[in-house]
């Protein structure tokens, strides 16, 4: 999680509170490097062709750069060079300020993602290329054919990138000669490959992909109110989305009970957002658990979810927990010593546990601190030195911190 800690508060950190009110979509793929800032430089891959009206040309010697700050559904390359391209003889495409930008789109297969790519600005160049005998312009459009496929791992990985464009617009102008043909077309094609590397701030080797999720800015909106649409509520840049978060190395999660405190070294948590909403239904994953002190536990969520509420305070901002569970079920949890079961823990669906704050401005995570008291649970106790008593308690306590990130 600490990559994805980094990954997703460099990724949101420009994020402005007026972006925060995106329209649902589906979820998105997105173009990602290991580290930010990068710069992801691409290069084409032997020859591409532009076709148009009876018409063919063989071009190479393109390259492209763009800077990136976040993991984004978008790739926009800040300038690229003209390209060599072959009619008879070498003429150079001259790109007169047009740039490319690319949409991953769907994941397709493992690694491999259909999307498009676009010319632009509006109003940029046009591109040319003049031959001896005919002059074809580009200008700027939306929409062309492309797909995505990840190549090799760590600081290697990099991105193949295949035009396959069959909409290219595009006009023709005979010069001299014949060999050329006067039209302004919409069905050309701009076909071929091009390798998309990274490089840090320090110029060093850094590994991009397409990735199947892009964070997405969230947030508490709201604030203490008799009208309903002015309370706080939990937010994100766009909806649907996905969200997820750890303990982290420094806010260990402790439940403690009569039997003693229980933690794990893993606990991970995800949900669901479709709109602007009060509560939040969080599953839980835990593993390489200490149980009432006994290394070698393990806990067993059972279908229960802690669903967080934010309440009609603040800012600053506060809520409680919700502990709900499918009929007949409970979080359980099971204390052993060298097999031997100690103490069976079971926790049951409960509402209205006080003791939650949220440290939220718009932006890459919400903080959640969890101090919750007055758990109610059953004791079951086990066998042997250290069993724990047999009881029903309501003293159980929570502890623990947790930022929640947002995935489109």
């Amino acid at each position: 999680m600490n990559r994805l800690r980094k990954l997703c508060v460099t990724a949101l950190m420009a994020l402005s509170v007026t972006a925060l009110f995106g329209a649902g979509t589906a979820l998105a793929s997105g173009f990602e490097a290991d580290s930010y800032p990068a710069t992801f430089n691409g290069t084409s891959e032997g020859a591409f062709i532009l076709e148009g009206k009876a018409f063919s040309s063989t071009c190479e010697l393109q390259k492209w750069s763009g800077t990136a700050e976040w993991t984004a559904e978008s790739l926009e390359a800040d300038s690229v060079s003209n390209a060599t391209c072959w009619s008879s003889n070498a003429y150079p495409l001259q790109m007169n300020g047009c740039t490319f930008t690319y949409h991953s789109g769907a994941e397709t297969g493992s690694g491999e993602y259909d999307g498009t790519f676009d010319i632009g600005p509006a109003g940029c160049g046009p591109i040319v290329l003049k031959t001896s005998r005919c002059e074809v312009t580009i200008g700027a459009q939306n929409g062309l054919d492309a797909s995505f496929t990840n190549v090799g791992s760590g600081s290697n990985a990099s991105i193949r990138v295949q035009a396959e464009a069959t909409n290219l617009k595009l006009t023709q102008k005979p010069l001299v000669g014949s060999g050329c043909t006067s039209a302004t077309i919409e069905n050309g094609k701009w076909s071929g490959f091009w390798n998309v590397t990274g490089k840090d701030a320090g110029n060093q080797a850094v590994g991009v992909r397409v990735v199947d999720q892009v964070p997405v800015a969230i947030g508490i909106e709201g604030s203490e109110s008799s009208e309903p649409a002015a309370q706080p509520r939990f937010v994100t840049e766009k909806y649907p989305a996905s969200l997820m978060g750890d303990q982290g190395a420094a806010y260990e999660h402790v439940l403690t009970t009569a039997g003693g405190k229980s933690s794990c070294e893993v606990a991970q948590f995800d949900s669901e957002i479709a709109e602007p909403t009060t509560a939040l239904p969080f599953s839980a994953q835990y593993s390489v658990c200490t149980v009432n002190q006994f290394a070698g536990g393990t806990v067993a969520m059972n279908g229960c979810v802690y669903e967080l509420n934010v309440s009609n305070v603040g800012p600053p901002y506060a809520g409680t927990v919700d502990i709900v569970c499918p009929a007949g079920k409970s979080i359980e949890l099971v204390s052993k010593l060298f097999s031997v079961k100690k103490c069976t823990t079971t926790i049951g669906s409960q509402s209205g546990l006080a003791g939650v704050t949220y440290r939220s401005g718009f932006g890459g995570a919400i903080g959640v601190t969890l101090d919750l008291k007055g758990i109610a649970y059953h004791q079951q106790a086990g066998t042997g030195i250290g069993a724990c008593s047999t009881g029903d308690f309501t003293n159980g306590t929570y502890t623990g911190d947790i930022d929640v990130y947002a995935f489109h």
